[in-house]
């Protein structure tokens, strides 16, 4: 091959490689890595804690396309991950909660983006569970900051295919008494 010939060639491989790279640098295939703050085991003396699967399965809310994905696809374990905490910005008594989210183990890219959807479950003493929030958007995650829940979501620019995000745009989510809500715009995070 030829110089002439050859340069074209590394210079449109060069751009399909960086033209879609994600703001956050490089991420390795395998268990996610808990972002935000460190998130305790389950909650103090209760010990709560759920088998995520078998609770994304049984919750008739879920979607088919991520019930599909909840299948040993990571080497021997499923692509899903549990962190317990006490909701933050909840008053009065301690709100015990799981949050649950769902990945896809292969390399992250411009179609295929690593977080595949978020919930909140709320955990009961006598073990049941109860969806609080949902997000089934991909590249959607939670997050723990500054003892808020934060709903991390792609952003994409104006005018411009939804298939590569610049980046990502974070949404306060709050306790409104009976579920976790995505505050309004001015509004602050309680």
């Amino acid at each position: 091959m030829s110089v002439k010939r050859g340069f074209p060639l590394i210079l449109l491989l060069f751009a399909l490689i960086t033209g879609c790279a994600v703001d956050s640098g490089v991420r390795v295939a395998g268990k996610p890595e808990p972002v935000g703050i460190p998130l305790a085991p389950p909650p103090s003396g209760a010990g709560l804690s759920i088998d995520p699967v078998r609770v994304l399965r049984e919750d008739a809310g879920i979607g088919v396309k991520i019930k599909a994905v909840l299948t040993p696809s990571c080497g021997t374990s499923y692509p899903v991950n549990a962190q317990y905490l006490n909701a933050p910005g909840v008053p009065g008594t301690p709100l015990p909660i799981a949050v649950v989210s769902v990945f896809h183990c292969g390399p992250e890219t411009c179609t295929m983006r690593r977080d595949v959807a978020a919930y909140v479950y709320r955990l009961f003493e006598d073990g049941h569970t109860e969806r609080v929030f949902a997000s089934e958007e991909p590249g959607s995650r939670i997050e723990v900051a500054k003892q808020m829940l934060i709903l991390q979501l792609p952003a994409y620019r104006a005018n411009e295919p939804a298939i590569c995000p610049f980046g990502e745009h974070g949404v306060g989510l709050r306790w409104d008494g009976a579920q976790f809500v995505e505050n309004e715009v001015g509004k602050g995070v309680s």
